[in-house]
């Protein structure tokens, strides 16, 4: 099995699982203990999410944002850290909104719903990069275990325990002097999907302060901000002719200072 992280040995452990980890039931449900599951979830929902990307826009501009994510750090990070529920999650919710663009309804809130069992905050995300609130009825799932499934205590020790228990005062100590003073590494990561900036609009950036909004109570950073990696993309290639776009792509996969993705 590939190497764990603090969560994975969480996933696999699957029962009695402090919050929110108790709330992402689905895919620890599916993969269990096994890696070969595990290394086909996050390939499918690494397939889930370029499929998704291209669904969003469509045609060779569809082709090129799907790229741009595809060789992002935290994508990477996914792949090569299989045993977590982000890509899964994350293609889930990709897909459910390229769905809903395209007028596939039912399919699209469903997906969402599926999502949503898989990591509560992906519907949220889903809504966002279809631009359209009812795909937050995928919001069901989470709240129905919420209601109906009681957390158990952290297994991993004490400091785990904390940070669970305290993620305001975490996330401030494991960022300390990152968000006040604005580190490079909030941006930098994006490689050349800052261009997205060139093209502005309220929907990229309601997702990206979604997405960079979840630093305030965690201790990762691009992991989570760049789940508003499909919109950036899409936004990135919209803001510059296709001539520019195997540029984008190729500075993005190359970026010295992308970091680890974590």
């Amino acid at each position: 099995m590939t190497a764990l992280t603090p969560d994975g040995i969480r996933y696999v452990q699957r029962v009695n699982l402090p919050s929110p980890f108790h709330l992402r039931w689905l895919i620890p449900y599916l993969c269990r203990d096994e890696s070969t599951r595990w290394d086909v979830a996050a390939w499918a929902g690494f397939a889930g999410l370029i499929v998704g990307t291209w669904g969003l826009i469509g045609g060779w501009a569809g082709v090129a944002a799907a790229l741009l994510v595809a060789v992002l750090p935290s994508v990477r990070f996914g792949l090569t850290h299989r045993v977590l529920v982000d890509l899964s999650a994350l293609g889930l919710a990709t897909l459910s909104a390229a769905l809903w663009v395209h007028g596939w309804t039912v399919p699209a809130l469903v997906l969402a719903v599926v999502a949503g069992m898989a990591k509560e905050s992906a519907p949220i995300f889903a809504a966002l990069f279809a631009w359209s609130p009812f795909l937050l009825v995928g919001m069901v799932a989470p709240l129905v275990i919420h209601l109906s499934r009681t957390r158990g205590p952290d297994t991993l020790g004490e400091h785990h325990a904390w940070i669970l228990a305290h993620p305001v005062q975490a996330s401030r100590q494991y960022h300390a002097g990152f968000l006040s003073t604005l580190d490079p590494r909030l941006v930098l990561p994006w490689g050349a999907c800052v261009v997205a900036l060139a093209a502005p609009s309220w929907q990229l950036a309601a997702v990206l302060t979604a997405a960079y909004a979840q630093l305030a109570v965690a201790t990762d950073t691009v992991r989570l901000y760049q789940q508003a990696a499909p919109v950036v993309a899409v936004a990135a290639v919209t803001a510059v002719p296709w001539q520019w776009w195997p540029v984008l792509v190729v500075v993005t996969a190359f970026n010295p200072l992308r970091g680890d993705g974590i």
